[in-house]
């Protein structure tokens, strides 16, 4: 009987030592954290007119029919990712008596008071880079309406190929001129030569653009792609204009 409460007591020092033992292990432990830093891209652009005279110039005030002024509307790619773009130009439209060059009455219509054209082109041409998307004629709060009743024209043009990082587009056209209107008809009033660009990024557009994309696109891909922007952005309202230093200059 002696001997077994020995040997039990033995083995409760034995599982007092495991246990203490055990209690007093070291494990081997790691841990490791990996950190990557993305920088978001950004998409910002200018609206330039490098050769217009500037809002309130002597060179835009009291004009008279036929007379031309430099307008030459450009976007300048300012952000950090290349993009698409695009520039809607919006011009009034007034139901008023005009006479041809030679000087002969037309019938009263209503018509653009303003026309354009490209330096060595007729009107009304742009440059060769640009592509005419829609043309939309529209009332004073932006409607859709028939040409005889409408208050302005809204043409949307895109650019033919992806426009990089600090670069510029050539001009949509470079001069812009009043149309040969009857006297006493628009006189002493203020007309709005309109224009709004867009932006998108060029790369990964679904389904449209790649990672690397550097097409030259025609209209119907153009279209589409605009179409991605407007599905997200439409309802954005675009930058007021900045006229420091007599410059047109829209973000």
């Amino acid at each position: 009987m002696k001997k077994k409460k020995i040997a039990l007591a033995a083995t409760a020092c034995l599982l007092a030592g495991a246990m203490f033992a055990g209690g007093a292990t070291a494990y081997l432990t790691d841990t490791d954290t990996a950190t990557n830093t993305f920088t978001v891209g950004e998409v910002v652009i200018d609206t330039l007119e490098p050769n217009y005279p500037g809002n309130g110039s002597d060179e835009v005030t009291d004009l008279v029919p036929m007379e031309e002024v430099n307008k030459d509307p450009q976007i300048r790619n300012t952000g950090k990712n290349r993009a698409v773009v695009y520039m809607r130009v919006d011009i009034p439209m007034a139901n008023v008596i005009t006479a041809d060059e030679s000087g002969n009455r037309n019938a009263q219509a209503n018509t653009e008071l303003f026309q354009f054209r490209t330096t060595d082109g007729t009107f009304n041409s742009i440059h060769d880079e640009w592509i005419l998307l829609d043309t939309d004629y529209l009332d004073a709060e932006g409607n859709d309406t028939g040409e005889d009743q409408s208050a302005y024209v809204s043409r949307l043009y895109g650019y033919e190929t992806v426009v990089d990082v600090d670069e510029t587009t050539s001009p949509v056209f470079d001069v812009v001129r009043l149309a040969n209107v009857i006297e006493e008809q628009v006189d002493n009033s203020t007309q709005n030569i309109v224009m709004t660009s867009y932006a998108i990024q060029a790369e990964n557009i679904a389904d449209l653009t790649t990672a690397d994309y550097d097409d030259v696109m025609d209209a119907a891909q153009l279209t589409k792609i605009f179409q991605v922007y407007w599905n997200q952005s439409g309802d954005e309202v675009s930058d007021d204009a900045d006229t420091s230093n007599d410059q047109t200059l829209i973000n």
